[in-house]
């Protein structure tokens, strides 16, 4: 898999509670992309804490995609 929107840090804010995700800490993440010859694209992401999962996380990352 390659990602297209790459963090640049070990360093992550949760897209439910904006508080920091660190390298160790258990987590979720949700991706969107295309899938090519070569594989799957990620196009845009969220990465919450797994405590702070929910049920719109479907729709909190197709709203990202819709801002783009």
């Amino acid at each position: 898999m390659d990602r297209v929107n790459e963090p640049d840090t070990s360093y992550v804010k949760c897209d439910i509670c904006h508080q920091l995700i660190g390298p160790h800490a258990p987590a979720i993440e949700a991706l969107y992309g295309f899938v090519s010859e070569d594989g799957f694209y990620i196009d845009e992401s969220i990465l919450i804490h797994v405590e702070c999962s929910c049920g719109d996380l479907v729709e909190r990352l197709t709203s990202k995609i819709e801002k783009n």
